[in-house]
């Protein structure tokens, strides 16, 4: 089973992107985080996975507060899980989103050698979205920063092959779709392409 990790800040358009995956035929491991955001009510983050890891980290200082082995005992029984759950459907890439991953992405690396989809965003627009959510001020520029800043020193330490996914190309650019499902060796039907296709308009 492909692991796709979504290295991503809150606001900057990630949500998008693996709701655009997993139109495509990634399993986006439901059921997810449901938000008060008319625009993005599914936030494509697994919940499981999302209250694991805001049991390990401070979702506002970003500071480890949880054991690290409660997580990974966690983590290996549910991605086993999820991975059955994926292939009984036919599907061979799991998608991982959610911005407090960022700091476990050594573990990740280690464990799944994934392929990493870095979405970037400016920090002036994330801003803005996090003030139309009326968001706590770490899922805004703030919060961005510092995870940016984490996810690149270590796709640079440990010589980690991405691609990176400015959000603004990423809704208007057929070529650079088509280059990121090539990148992850996801290969779409068409009516996948024409079902993800019409959610990215939405």
């Amino acid at each position: 089973m492909k692991t796709i990790v979504i290295i991503a800040s809150w606001s900057s358009g990630s949500t998008a992107v693996t709701g655009y995956l997993d139109k495509c035929g990634a399993y986006s491991c439901p059921p997810h985080l449901i938000t008060v955001d008319e625009r993005t009510p599914n936030s494509y983050e697994p919940l499981a996975y999302r209250n694991e890891l805001s049991k390990l980290f401070d979702e506002f200082s970003f500071q480890e507060k949880g054991d690290v082995r409660d997580f990974i005992n966690f983590f290996e029984a549910w991605h086993t899980a999820e991975s059955s759950k994926a292939k009984k459907l036919g599907l061979n890439h799991i998608i991982l989103k959610h911005p407090l991953q960022t700091f476990i992405l050594p573990y990740l690396h280690q464990k799944l050698n994934p392929s990493f989809l870095f979405v970037t965003r400016p920090f002036e627009e994330i801003e803005r979205t996090r003030n139309r959510r009326n968001w706590h001020q770490v899922h805004g520029s703030k919060g961005a920063k510092a995870i940016y800043s984490s996810a690149l020193q270590f796709l640079i330490d440990n010589s980690c092959s991405f691609i990176s996914i400015p959000f603004n190309m990423f809704r208007n650019d057929t070529k650079l779709r088509s280059k990121m499902l090539e990148y992850i060796e996801l290969s779409p039907s068409t009516e996948q392409i024409q079902s993800a296709e019409s959610f990215l308009r939405k």
